[in-house]
């Protein structure tokens, strides 16, 4: 027999089931709580509930839930980006404050469900006896379950008998999860939140968290999943954002009783991210999305959550925001200067005495976290945690461009080639396209274009577009392959149209040239000089600057001209700087300023680019922008001359110059002669 009451049975409590499954089936059950549920006092109680039944596979068989509501080289024509491949780096629980308001949701039939794992946060009864039998335990003959916070009315008896009730019962999965929350509900209600012992099963413990999170314990253990219980927390609550914080981390990584959900910990990181602001959520929402954890990987989407989590001083997101700034990837615009800045940052935050911020908290599963010099935890202590502990592929990658340009750490080629092996061993197509660029460039290991080659191959056939670019630079270049400019034009327009400003630009300079192809197509190559220069990408900036100062393919326009180099300078290109130089040196879509030249050429120079080091070192020979040195003339020819700079002219000039030192250095002696012989006279 079934029966029901709605009827308070104590001050405290909102609202009472009472069922007896003794004489009765499950199917009558269900038929008898449903209008229970609808009865206005019910319905109007703070911890709403609702009923989903549906039929499923089988004649007779009943599906109930509970749930809740809630360096260029020089061309022919100019300097283009024939640069070597670019690395990957790949260039390539505790209790709740409080509630939300209850919102009851739509009915919803749930469709052919299967039966519930012990493991399982969704509680679905896919078979009728199932469903008897959870009940029987709940019920315990007669007992009323409070739906409402702290109610007194069941937990003495509900927790003395449980057991007992529990050895008697069949135990399938679904009556084995139902029993374990109850039964953690049960000592929730009698003991708070001190439970001497740590609840022995996976799904107990999973739900002693969101239950003393919920304040409502056998409400929130009816609730279908997680993302349902986030509507009823009050998500701007420490203790509630630490609590999702571990689950979210439980579910990234498989800890904590839960199976591996990456899109279950994606959903709730986003939540605590654009609903509370949590800056380590934020951090790690960008993360799911730089890597497709949980969600699409989209490089575009992780940009703004490393933005506004590096902001609030999440090192995680300043290394990212470091390595995208520096190399790029598909619409994240390029900055060499911003990168130095996050770099510089979380070089700062891990000193020692530095503040450690709670954004930078190592994972509460972590038991020994890497620590600074003063004993304080590393701001990297995550990253560390997931990569060497969790062995997470993304995380050892990206613990692999920490080393690979020394962003929080010493920077060490061998040991990032160790975290990027690791990561490429388990299929990641980021570790797999670095280890192809280590390979190449000979970078922490032993050079071997072959295999290069072989990773790059790899890793381009799961999308992974810099190493699409670096497939076209080996076919380009002859790198552990045949040369074939066609294949190379392929790779370079494939990875361009995902995105890849490096195969952009390289795509603009085959269209330019009519490499890999019939024509030249100088509009082609004009559209994809934009769309990389766009993206920040330095070389394609300098080369739409030469297009424009030359009138190739577009207008001629000094202006436009003069923008894109400085824009190109600005991030160190130093032909870009030289250029520069020579448009404020000569008046070229700009003023004459002679001052602002010499700036610019010193800096191309610096790194020891030839035509720059000619332009300043006849500067220094004239006093214009700077005063007369002769001495540093000559200095910049011979660092000119070194680089391969071949001119008899200058050749004539560096002699000139050497003969007029000489000359100047006997003028001197002999001054300091007759003026010593003057002195003596005058003596």
């Amino acid at each position: 027999m079934i029966n029901t009451d709605t009827s308070s049975t104590t001050p405290s409590a909102a609202s009472f089931l009472r069922i007896d499954l003794s004489t009765a089936t499950a199917p009558d059950a269900v038929a008898a709580i449903e209008p229970a549920l609808e009865s206005p006092k019910f319905a109007s109680s703070a911890s709403a509930l609702d009923l989903e039944v549906s039929d499923v596979a089988g004649p007779s068989l009943t599906s109930a839930t509970t749930t809740t509501s809630g360096g260029p080289a020089v061309g022919a024509a100019h300097a283009v980006s024939r640069h070597t491949p670019l690395p990957s780096p790949s260039v390539s629980p505790r209790p709740s404050s409080g509630l939300r308001t209850a919102r009851t949701l739509p009915r919803t039939p749930l469709a052919n469900s299967s039966t519930a794992t012990a493991a399982s946060v969704s509680f679905t009864m896919a078979l009728a006896e199932e469903l008897e039998a959870a009940i029987a335990i709940a019920s315990a003959s007669g007992y009323a379950l409070p739906l409402s916070p702290r109610s007194p009315a069941i937990t003495a008896p509900l927790a003395a008998e449980l057991p007992s009730l529990w050895d008697a019962q069949p135990k399938s999965p679904a009556s084995v999860a139902v029993a374990d929350m109850l039964m953690a509900a049960a000592e929730d209600e009698i003991y708070g939140h001190a439970v001497a012992a740590e609840p022995s099963s996976p799904v107990r413990r999973h739900f002693h968290s969101h239950l003393r999170a919920a304040h409502a314990p056998l409400h929130a253990a009816a609730l279908a999943d997680v993302d349902r219980l986030m509507q009823q927390l009050d998500l701007t609550s420490p203790t509630v954002q630490a609590d999702y914080l571990r689950a979210a981390e439980a579910y990234l990584f498989g800890l904590d009783g839960c199976a591996k959900d990456h899109a279950r910990a994606f959903r709730v990181l986003r939540a605590l991210a654009d609903d509370a602001g949590v800056a380590k959520a934020s951090a790690l929402v960008g993360f799911c999305h730089e890597f497709g954890l949980g969600t699409e990987q989209s490089f575009r989407a992780c940009e703004p959550y490393y933005m506004g989590a590096a902001q609030a001083g999440s090192a995680l997101a300043m290394a990212r925001l470091s390595f995208l700034r520096r190399y790029g990837r598909p619409y994240v615009h390029m900055n060499r200067a911003e990168s130095e800045q996050w770099q510089a940052r979380v070089r700062q935050l891990a000193e020692p005495n530095e503040p450690v911020l709670e954004c930078n908290d190592p994972s509460v599963f972590d038991p020994h976290p890497r620590r600074r010099a003063d004993g304080a935890p590393d701001p990297l202590a995550w990253l560390w945690w997931a990569a060497a502990i969790m062995g997470d592929a993304s995380a050892q990658y990206s613990l692999g461009t920490c080393f690979h340009d020394g962003v929080g750490v010493e920077k060490s080629p061998e040991e990032a080639v160790h975290w990027y092996a690791q990561s490429a061993a388990q299929g990641s197509p980021r570790g797999e396209g670095i280890m192809g660029y280590c390979y190449g460039e000979g970078f922490g290991i032993a050079k071997d274009a072959e295999l290069a080659y072989q990773y790059y191959e790899r890793a381009a056939h799961k999308g992974e577009t810099v190493a699409m670019y670096n497939l076209g630079y080996c076919r380009e270049e002859a790198i552990g392959v045949e040369k074939d400019l066609r294949e190379a034009y392929y790779w370079y327009k494939r990875a361009a149209e995902c995105g890849n400003a490096l195969a952009a630009n390289s795509l603009g300079y085959f269209y330019e040239e009519g490499l890999g192809m019939d024509d030249k197509n100088v509009d082609e190559a004009v559209r994809w000089y934009r769309f990389a220069a766009e993206q920040g990408n330095p070389w394609a900036e300098h080369n739409l600057a030469y297009m424009y100062s030359t009138g190739t393919g577009v207008d001629q326009d000094h202006k436009q001209a003069l923008y894109w180099y400085r824009r190109a300078a600005e991030q160190g290109h130093a032909g870009a700087q030289n250029k520069l130089a020579h448009s404020y040196q000569h008046g070229t879509g700009t003023d004459v300023d002679t001052e602002t030249a010499v700036y610019w050429y010193r800096l191309s120079a610096a790194q020891r680019y030839p035509s720059a080091c000619i332009a300043l070192a006849w500067c220094l020979d004239n006093g214009v922008g700077t005063a007369r040195d002769l001495r540093e003339a000559l200095a910049m020819i011979d660092v000119a001359v070194a680089e391969g700079y071949s001119d008899h002219v200058v050749t004539d000039w560096s002699v000139s110059i050497a003969q007029r030192i000489s000359l100047e250095r006997v003028a001197r002696i002999v001054r300091d002669s007759i003026d010593s012989m003057s002195a003596a006279v005058t003596a």
